[in-house]
């Protein structure tokens, strides 16, 4: 309760207190005519001050409350304001009530002061946000408290100053000076003044109102105002503070920088020097979104940036301040940013098909449309752009990477749509593209038997065209028109030579021998005579089925000039005659002709008959250890099987932001953990068939230590199945998930034949796809897994020929499984293993959908903590295991079900799903509850089960926040659709329509007293509601179908067992989890609306008397600064609501009950900069209590406000000390 030390009515010159205490000495005043009736009481005289008196009085200085107090004024001031003139100050309380010149209409303005020991001095001032007028009498208020300075006229706030750190700046002496400064002669005020008051603590009117401020913008942009005041060099505001469009958030700006503050962040940003001026030349500063950190250190030296909710400016030395945007800079950020590939060196640029931007080490690229960017590098890089970049190849569609063989890398790769390009050290980068890299593929790629390639794709010299050739380390493959060839080192073999008799009559048959030679570009590399000695001994037919030796290293048929040239010269020995030639045969294997596979694919040669010879046989035998694979030796050896549960090791390993030794007090860590036991620990219980598929298409691009051929694997070995189950977890990383609901929003998990061609499609441009299907529409019903190979729209149905998990490969020769796709019906139909059987078309049966490889490439996030994700997230909430979905709709009552008949009816019309709910759990996962109805009849005690749901589950809904992004500036920056955090001043001036003004005009009272409130905390006062209700309801709107859907939901969940309610919400850079004991059966209502606003609401309704656990965690922007709140014992009643109100940022909570007494335990940890605060306190009131954390960053004590209602009016406040 405040009290007051000083309280003067200066009616005389001698001026004391009521009860005569503190008798102040004037001098160089009058007594002259007083206001009368005022907001701080009835004055009949004044002093008058005409500039060369004074007030003083000395204070008692162990009833002074350094910590909350207020000075009252009453005031009025006849001549020009020309300079400041103070009305009140003190040595023991350093602080100033003053006046300054005026400007802007305003004949002058108020301003408080205190100075802070850590912070110097900062202000409150009326300038900008009120007009005050000479000849005008004001009753004017200082109010401080604890870290928090605001400046009231008649009883209105309308400024205030927060302060990082509140301790007030030792005091001195004991003087109370009015008319003067604490100089006792500087800055004489020009006025006459008709009351003084010192308090100690405040009025609760006043503290109510400092309160509501407390989550002003205001109050974020002066905290950050001190916050940097030592460190950069800002100077003086350049005006009022202003909401800014294009970046939907609060800027004020300073000659040497601005502070941003946007409610999602729950602090405010700076952001100066050639960065800002950089983001003030942006054409579409709209596209960037709002600061989320301030300017900081980039990843290599001398590197700086500012990230925003939608991109980053980077700077450097040599390049300046650019910036990169949206998703480009998400995979940007993701892989390392200026560590990675440098800085960037200009502004992203539209190309045919996507956006290209330019780093000092590489260039990044994004296809229209595509859900990642990717970077080229290198020499990669310089082979992509020589051969025609995107106008020849397309969009990479990977990242550079390594290529393994076994566990050691032996080179790079980067994937294109349209080719692979690979890279080695002993190489350099060549590209491959169509079927010579879908054959070089199967071949195990650069790890197998052709080693990397040599040469581009290039014509084939001496061919008749079509014919193109790759060449590769070990040999070649040559592409004629068909399939093509594959060249690999090769021998060549001498099988049998034929002979036409040649001997005379009656001296037998030939004695054969033969010279042969064969050369290599003209050189001799090898030159035998058969047999070494003697001949065939007189035989025409003389087999020597020998191979030629042409050296360890055999012939590498890896260049269009090595031409290799056999010759057999054969005789017939007639000694002591001369010898009879029979003939000379002579081959020349070069790559015109496949090095002789191009006229026999297996290497198979028949001279047929010439000269005296009938025949010889030879062949050319490739040098490899096993035949080209066939598709079934593509697919696993090993039948599917469940893993449970996924370790922990497992989780960290899949998902690059988890930490693999999890701390309790670490903040970062309980949501991860609370995803992993949720969602993650019993993914693969029923069964890996996502991740062997995903596992199959690494191994056949070669970024396994799993290869080719895979039916080899026919064990359920620990590496094997180790692989399949952190390849599993990819499903449901942050990519994926976002992908399924962009997928599911569009419509195209219900498009048999969009599936059929975009698989296709996604196949030829190298970004293999999983594909998923299920029996029921909800995506329950043995949800399942496969990987499609081939697609062939020629018959009818359509065929897409896939690998099955559930079949493994038992020979060679297996025959693909087929999935059958109806072009005239649009259905679809499988025959999977055992009863389960698919099918499903647009908007009945089961699903049919599918995920690129380009999705889950590389090791992905969770989805639940995503700071430099914000450009795809939205809300995430997550359900504990022992409870399930019973209803969940917008306040209107419309179903938020995704998979609901709302939802398909609007699907069918063609209408967006904005703000509905996606449920995801894994493209194939099983709950128990997935099961076939049992024919016994539910006793009443059993636990129920929920309905099945197979992929779609109670516990993980998401829904993606829709992006409205404007280029246009409106002309009045103070407006718009934030008008919430308007001050009703501000609303009626520059935002609400003339009728609207006219109304308030009426209620002159209501709008003087209400003046510097925030709109949001009018919004539910009768009078507010009946203005702005009677423009909403005018005129009868017809009915729609589908009327809009709001952002606000009601979710209902009912407990299946005895156990524990867990309600997570993740939204932006906040997180809540609410917890509690649960018994089966009992339902909880969730109501949330306004979500990441200062005046969000959380309202939870239980049907049982019980006690709740909130934990609130805020990232404080992009870095490691966080504020984790957690409130124990919060009590709920039987049919009773809690509402809550979690302010972004270090905004704080509010907390009501249904008449219980919350007598809570309350800690709190703050990590700034690398210091961590942490704290504990005892909180207990009646009904309702506001916890104020920032006070405890100040002064370690925490203020907690009584409060009737979310957003009331503060009933009274204590500071709590840490126990």
């Amino acid at each position: 309760m405040s009290q007051k030390i000083v309280d003067y009515t200066l009616d005389s010159l001698t001026p004391a207190n009521p009860d005569t205490s503190l008798p102040a000495t004037v001098t160089g005043c009058t007594v002259v005519a007083g206001p009368g009736a005022t907001s701080l009481g009835t004055y009949p005289h004044a002093l008058a001050f005409d500039g060369t008196g004074d007030l003083q009085v000395s204070l008692p200085l162990p009833e002074l409350d350094r910590t909350k107090f207020c000075v009252r004024v009453v005031i009025k001031v006849d001549a020009a304001v020309t300079s400041r003139q103070v009305l009140a100050a003190a040595n023991p309380l350093p602080f100033a009530l003053y006046l300054d010149p005026g400007s802007d209409g305003s004949d002058f303005h108020v301003v408080s002061s205190v100075t802070t020991q850590a912070y110097g001095a900062g202000s409150a001032s009326t300038q900008y946000l009120l007009k005050l007028q000479l000849g005008t009498w004001y009753a004017l208020d200082l109010a401080y408290d604890t870290d928090t300075l605001a400046t009231f006229v008649d009883g209105t706030i309308y400024s205030v100053h927060a302060f990082p750190a509140g301790t007030l700046a030792a005091g001195s002496a004991d003087t109370l000076f009015a008319g003067v400064a604490a100089n006792g002669t500087g800055q004489p005020f020009i006025g006459a003044m008709a009351a003084l008051q010192l308090l100690a603590d405040m009025p609760i009117e006043l503290e109510s109102q400092l309160d509501e401020r407390r989550s002003s913008p205001q109050w974020y942009l002066t905290y950050k105002q001190g916050e940097i005041k030592t460190t950069l060099a800002f100077g003086v505001p350049t005006g009022e503070f202003y909401y800014d469009f294009p970046s939907l958030s609060w800027i004020q700006e300073f000659t040497g920088g601005i502070l941003m503050y946007q409610d999602a962040n729950g602090q405010a940003y700076s952001m100066h020097g050639a960065i800002l001026a950089t983001y003030w030349a942006m054409p579409n500063r709209a596209a960037i979104g709002y600061l989320i950190s301030d300017e900081m250190d980039g990843t290599i030296s001398g590197c700086r940036k500012n990230l925003f909710n939608r991109g980053g400016i980077y700077w450097s030395p040599k390049s300046g301040a650019i910036p990169v945007l949206g998703q480009i800079w998400v995979d940007y950020e993701g892989m390392g940013e200026a560590a990675a590939i440098g800085v960037p060196q200009a502004v992203a640029a539209s190309i045919p098909g996507g956006t290209r931007q330019i780093f000092q080490s590489a260039q990044m690229y994004l296809k229209n449309g595509s859900p990642k960017a990717f970077e080229v590098h290198g020499a990669i890089l310089a082979k992509y752009l020589s051969t025609g970049g995107t106008a020849t190849w397309g969009f990479p569609v990977s990242n550079e990477g390594d290529l393994f063989s076994a566990t050691q890398a032996i080179g790079r790769t980067s994937e294109f749509e349209g080719c692979t390009i690979y890279w080695s050290a002993a190489t350099g980068a060549f590209e491959v593209h169509g079927s010579i890299r879908d054959t070089y593929r199967s071949q195990t790629g650069p790890s197998g038997s052709l080693g990397f390639p040599t040469s581009d794709e290039t014509d084939i010299p001496g061919a008749s065209q079509p014919a193109r050739y790759n060449t590769f380390q070990k040999g070649s493959v040559l592409w004629f028109g068909s399939d093509p060839i594959v060249c690999r080192t090769f021998d060549i073999n001498l099988g049998r030579l034929d002979t036409k008799e040649s001997e005379g009559w009656l001296r037998g048959e030939n004695d054969v021998y033969l010279h042969a030679t064969i050369e290599d570009s003209g050189h001799v590399i090898h030159a035998e005579r058969l047999p070494h000695s003697g001949d065939s001994d007189g035989n025409n037919i003389y087999e020597p089925n020998v191979t030629f030796d042409l050296g360890p290293a055999g012939i590498t048929p890896n260049s269009p000039s090595r031409i290799i040239k056999m010759t057999l010269d054969v005789w017939d020995s007639d000694w002591p005659d001369d010898d009879d030639h029979l003939g000379t045969y002579e081959y020349t294997l070069e790559m015109a002709n496949a090095w002789g596979r191009r006229d026999n694919l297996n290497g198979l040669f028949n001279s047929g008959s010439f000269d005296n010879i009938n025949s010889i046989t030879w062949s050319v035998s490739q040098r490899i250890d096993e035949a080209l694979l066939t598709e079934a030796e593509k697919w696993w050896g090993v039948d599917n099987a469940g893993t449970d549960p996924l370790t922990h090791e497992q989780y960290a390993a899949a998902f690059s932001d988890v930490d693999s030794e999890p701390e309790a007090w670490d903040p970062l860590d309980w949501l991860a953990t609370l995803y992993y036991d949720l969602v993650v620990k019993h993914l693969a219980k029923p069964g890996n068939c996502f991740g062997m598929s995903l596992s199959a298409i690494y191994s056949k691009k070669h970024r396994s230590i799993l290869r080719l051929p895979l039916s080899d694997f026919k064990t359920w070995d620990p590496i094997v199945v180790n692989e399949f189950n952190i390849k599993h977890q990819y499903q449901v990383g942050a990519p994926a998930i976002w992908w399924f609901v962009g997928e599911f929003l569009s419509g195209k998990t219900h498009d048999p034949i969009s599936v059929f061609k975009a698989t296709r499609a996604a196949k030829a441009s190298g970004c293999d796809p999983v594909l998923c299907i299920a029996e029921h529409y909800d995506f329950g019903g043995a949800p399942h897994c496969v990987l499609p190979v081939e697609w062939d729209d020629q018959v009818s149905p359509w065929e897409m020929r896939i690998h099955d998990p559930n079949f493994p490969t038992t020979s060679p020769t297996d025959a693909l499984r087929v999935i059958y796709v109806d072009p005239n019906k649009n259905t679809f139909t499988y025959q999977g293993v055992g009863d389960d059987y698919y099918t499903g078309g647009e908007w009945s049966g089961g699903r049919m959908h599918y995920m690129p490889y380009n999705v889950v490439n590389e090791r992905p996030r969770t989805p639940v903590f995503e700071a430099i994700m914000l450009i795809l997230s939205g809300v995430i909430i997550l359900v504990g295991s022992d409870g399930e979905t019973q209803g969940l709709t917008d306040e209107n009552g419309v179903d938020l079900d995704a998979f609901g008949t709302d939802s398909i009816n609007r699907l069918k019309a063609g209408k967006a799903l904005t703000n509905k709910f996606v449920s995801y759990k894994g493209f194939n996962h099983v709950r128990e509850c997935a099961r076939p109805p049992r024919d016994k009849v539910d006793q009443p005690n059993d636990p129920r089960r929920p309905r099945p749901q197979g992929v779609l589950t109670s516990e993980f809904h998401l829904r993606s926040a829709p992006k409205v992004i404007t280029s246009r500036t409106p002309p009045n920056k103070r407006g718009g659709s934030d008008w919430t955090r308007l001050t009703l001043r501000e609303y009626l001036c520059q935002v609400a329509p003339a009728d609207i003004r006219e109304k308030f005009a009426r209620q002159p009272e209501y709008v003087s007293a209400n003046n510097g409130r925030l709109i949001y905390h009018l919004a539910e006062s009768d009078l507010f509601k009946k203005i702005l209700g009677a423009k909403e309801n005018k005129g009868v709107v017809a009915a729609n179908p589908f009327p809009a859907v709001s952002g606000n939901f009601i979710h209902t969940t009912r407990s299946i067992r005895g156990g524990r309610i867990v309600y997570a919400i993740k939204n932006g850079l906040s997180q809540y989890l609410l917890t509690g004991d649960a018994g089966t059966n009992e339902l909880h209502t969730f109501t949330v609306t306004d979500l990441g606003s200062q005046n969000s609401k959380l309202s939870v309704k239980s049907y049982r008397d019980q006690s709740l656990t909130l934990l609130v965690q805020h990232r404080l922007g992009a870095g490691n600064d966080q504020l984790r709140l957690t409130i124990d014992n919060i009590p709920i009643a039987a049919g009773g609501e809690l509402q809550i109100n979690i302010k972004p940022g270090i905004g704080g909570v509010e907390l009501v009950s249904a008449g219980q007494v919350i007598k809570a335990d309350v800690s709190l940890v703050y990590t700034k900069q690398g210091t961590k605060l942490s704290s504990q306190f005892a909180v207990k009131e009646k009904e309702g209590v506001r916890i104020v954390p920032s006070t405890v960053i100040s002064a370690n004590q925490l203020k907690v406000s009584r409060i009737n209602a979310l957003f009331g009016a503060s009933q009274g406040s204590s500071m709590v000390v840490a126990s």
